[in-house]
């Protein structure tokens, strides 16, 4: 790791100290807190016990590979423009790498991530079904071709970040396959990785004109709300979730898609439903969209051939009270044959449908 002094000082009886001067949240009860003086994350990270919190100071860090992170911690920047983590000859790795062996919350927060797009840089990887995560506070600027992935029967909130010049996409949701198809499936639950209150921004930048903001598949549950996306001319889609196709065993299951603020100069479409079923209720569009909300069916056979039912199509979608400009948006269907309005999909609230908690618990752990 590029300009770090190979020293950590460990905190462990300054918590009134500390949270004076860091702020709260740095300092708790739940564990020690460790200060990296210009020190090796990763080091400090290894030395970490679930529930301890370590701090990177102000600076510019140039990694040439991942900090893995394997435990439950609280890591903690001094800010999104002064804590910046960005990738040094190489640039084909994860900066952050989240492989789970200790169960429990983890925390990642005002950090700065900066990629090299449209050259491979990805920033955070979370695997094997974190539960409880937040990423929050943080900046993704230029990451390719993820800033956010996340894999697994995962549950967590990612909020309060800006998400600016991403290609290809700024956060992806897999599941875990047929698991995540055969557990009971019910919207409006905690059981879901949350994406709520971030800034996304996408110029009309050529190289990286094809990005999404969400993307998902292979079992995936998320929710996408109280959003904020400025877009410029782009001839992709800004939210999207894909059908049983791309390599993955399973579609998209579910996904819960509201009171997101949805502009642009121009795109495609604002909402692109492949696979899986939801709701998508109380977006509002402004700017120039050919199809603001647009719904398809994607296959291993091609993109609208298969015999109703196909595997993973949308089969229960709610969709209500969206607006382009002030006016009532339109839904576009390329394969009618395949969904069907009162049938697949409905234009209406859903009936019992309540959503969960907002903000998200997570956000209360400060």
């Amino acid at each position: 790791m590029e300009g770090f002094k190979a020293v950590i000082h460990r905190v462990i009886c300054l918590g009134v100290f500390l949270s004076a001067f860091f702020g709260p949240g740095l300092s708790g009860a739940a564990g020690r807190t460790l200060i990296t003086d210009q020190g090796d994350l990763q080091a400090a990270l290894n030395r970490a016990r679930p529930g301890d919190t370590v701090f990177v100071p102000e600076g510019k860090y140039r990694l040439n590979s991942s900090v893995v992170i394997v435990k439950p911690v609280f890591i903690k920047g001094a800010g999104k423009l002064k804590t910046i983590f960005s990738h040094g000859e190489k640039s084909d790795f994860w900066l952050f790498r989240v492989e789970m062996v200790v169960k429990g919350r983890l925390r990642i927060s005002e950090i700065g991530f900066e990629g090299r797009a449209p050259e491979e840089s990805p920033g955070i990887l979370l695997k094997g079904g974190p539960r409880d995560f937040r990423i929050d506070n943080c900046m993704f600027r230029r990451c390719s071709r993820r800033a956010i992935e996340v894999h697994g029967d995962a549950s967590g909130v990612i909020d309060h970040n800006d998400f600016i010049d991403n290609w290809y996409t700024a956060v992806v949701v897999f599941g875990d396959g047929e698991m995540g198809w055969s557990r009971p499936f019910s919207l409006g639950s905690g059981d879901a990785v949350f994406v709520e209150d971030n800034y996304f921004e996408q110029k009309d930048v050529a190289e990286i004109s094809m990005a999404h903001h969400i993307a998902s598949n292979n079992g995936s549950r998320y929710v996408f709300r109280y959003n904020l996306v400025v877009d410029g001319y782009l001839g992709s889609h800004a939210v999207d979730a894909h059908g049983n196709k791309f390599g993955w065993k399973r579609g998209s299951r579910g996904f819960e898609i509201y009171k997101n603020r949805i502009s642009a100069v121009h795109r495609w479409a604002g909402i692109n439903i492949r696979g899986g079923d939801g709701v998508i209720f109380d977006n509002v569009f402004h700017g120039d969209f050919v199809s603001p909300v647009h719904l398809m069916h994607e296959g291993r056979g091609g993109d609208g051939v298969c015999e109703y039912p196909c595997v993973d199509q949308i089969r229960e979608l709610y969709i209500w009270n969206n607006t382009l400009n002030g006016k009532p948006v339109n839904i576009k269907v390329r394969h009618p044959a395949i969904i069907q309005t009162d049938r697949d999909y409905f234009l209406m609230k859903k009936p019992g449908y309540k959503p969960f908690i907002y903000p998200h618990p997570l956000t209360k752990n400060n």
